[in-house]
């Protein structure tokens, strides 16, 4: 029996900790009204604007689903290869992740429900789902799904649920949605009717689950909850788009360039963190991912190697190590780390993390023009090393770590580090390279710089002796 009663929803310069890793998010892709043909299959996963990223679309089923329901311009570019999570095959893109489900269907991973609770992300707070609207709803696992929620949408659901006007705001929430598939996305010679492209659209969004929300601290944003997405209208824009939640995942499973609000929400996760691309499968925590490989999820074809020259082509991807190449500078850092004692998270007892002690770096002069520091590097449970620099009146070095377990006493590894500054006198309009080595490897994903400072992305090299790990200030 259908269910057809779905309730109304209830009204309702200085720099400081500045996260240096990881790629920078991806454009928000607006999801509009399809008024031009959409591209060819292979354009749309070949062509610059699926391929740009470094990844492309392999699997035929995923192939088919992601030119069927808008490509690049509902679904986003793929940010990976297409891996193993969970026991199924899926791939991430910018808006979404796909999954193939064991028959060989292919649908849009539920994200919010599991893998991303996502109610706060970069300053911007999303609305929750409402009970009541969650309670007249299908589950997405519903073997009657499309059919209910067909049902939903004649009764009039989306008028009030889903909006083009909210409180005077031309939000085109409702447009949106109807538009989200078109009928150049369908394959050639099939028949298009309102049924079939708003079946596409359940496909991409499911089912409004929230009221339309203004951001309680950006009145400018007014946000739309559905099962499997989030609309965003951003009134200074007058654009309507997804929020990109398929970015948010992939900086989760790699653990970072989180901003502090979103870690804080996906700090008990599962797949937080999970990538270990020195691991047999990539996975940090296998115990909590079962049946899953992340080794090749995040190599990407065109990207160039941090570690040969510092610099990568695509910031969302995550580069392919090479062989060692030859360290500039060589700051002499000869010593050996004791063996750790216990085991730390992700370890196996008796063996020795990537990075299991907190380091005490030689103090030198602080440049001319730079504001004195006081540096240290910490360690994040399951990620490794942290370089964060706080404002002091001195050039004194401590150590600090975030391990329950650390050793206690002398730290093991004093003498490793070394701090360079280049120029050490600079001038006013002078780019400054700060490098810091260690002989022994920390994980780059947490190391962080803070301070008065403004500075770049953090590159991760093989030195003569070890490690290096660089910042340019500007």
């Amino acid at each position: 029996m259908r269910q057809r009663r779905f309730l109304k929803p209830r009204l309702a310069g200085a720099l400081s900790a500045l996260l240096l890793i990881g790629g920078s998010l991806a454009q928000w892709s607006p999801v509009g009204a399809q008024t031009v043909p959409s591209p060819s299959l292979q354009a749309a996963v070949t062509g610059p604007t699926a391929s740009d990223s470094g990844f492309t679309v392999v699997q035929p089923g995923m192939r088919s689903y992601y030119q069927q329901h808008g490509g690049v311009r509902t679904l986003g570019k793929p940010l990976s290869q297409d891996f193993q999570l969970v026991g199924r095959r899926v791939q991430i893109f910018e808006q979404q992740v796909l999954e193939q489900r064991e028959d060989g269907s292919v649908q849009a991973l539920d994200l919010l429900s599991d893998a991303l609770p996502l109610t706060h992300a970069a300053g911007e707070t999303f609305p929750t789902a409402d009970p009541d609207m969650l309670s007249g709803t299908p589950p997405l696992e519903a073997a009657s799904y499309h059919a209910q929620a067909l049902a939903a949408i004649d009764d009039g659901l989306l008028d009030w649920a889903a909006p083009d006007d909210f409180n005077g705001i031309p939000v085109s929430f409702g447009s949106t949605f109807r538009n989200t598939v078109g009928c150049n996305d369908l394959p050639t010679g099939q028949p298009c009717d309102d049924r079939r492209l708003l079946s596409g659209a359940l496909d991409v969004w499911g089912l409004p689950v929230s009221a339309p929300t203004v951001d309680p601290g950006n009145s400018d944003l007014v946000y739309l909850r559905f099962q499997r997405g989030i609309m965003q209208y951003s009134q200074s824009t007058g654009q309507t788009q997804a929020v990109p939640l398929g970015s948010w995942f992939k900086r989760v499973l790699i653990g970072t360039d989180l901003p502090d609000d979103l870690l804080s929400d996906v700090l008990g996760s599962r797949y937080f963190a999970q990538y270990a691309p020195t691991l047999p499968l990539g996975v940090a925590r296998a115990s909590d991912l079962p049946a899953t490989s992340l080794a090749v999820a995040f190599n990407a074809s065109t990207t160039t190697s941090f570690l040969s020259n510092g610099l990568a082509t695509d910031a969302t991807a995550t580069p392919v190590a090479p062989a060692l190449a030859p360290a500039f500078p060589s700051f002499g850092a000869t010593s050996t780390p004791s063996a750790l004692s216990g085991s730390l998270p992700g370890t196996q007892p008796g063996t020795s993390p990537t990075d299991p002690f907190a380091l005490t770096p030689s103090a030198l002069p602080t440049p001319s023009g730079t504001p004195s520091a006081t540096l240290a590097f910490s360690t994040t449970p399951g990620l490794g090393a942290s370089l964060t620099t706080t404002p002091a009146a001195s050039t004194g070095v401590s150590s600090t770590t975030a391990l329950p377990n650390a050793p206690q006493g002398p730290d093991p590894c004093t003498g490793d580090e070394q701090i360079l500054f280049s120029p050490k006198k600079p001038y006013v309009g002078t780019d400054v390279l700060v490098a810091v080595t260690s002989a022994t490897h920390h994980d780059v994903r947490a190391v962080r710089l803070t301070g008065p400072v403004k500075s770049g992305q953090v590159t991760e090299r093989a030195g003569l002796e070890g490690w290096v790990w660089e910042w340019t200030i500007s």
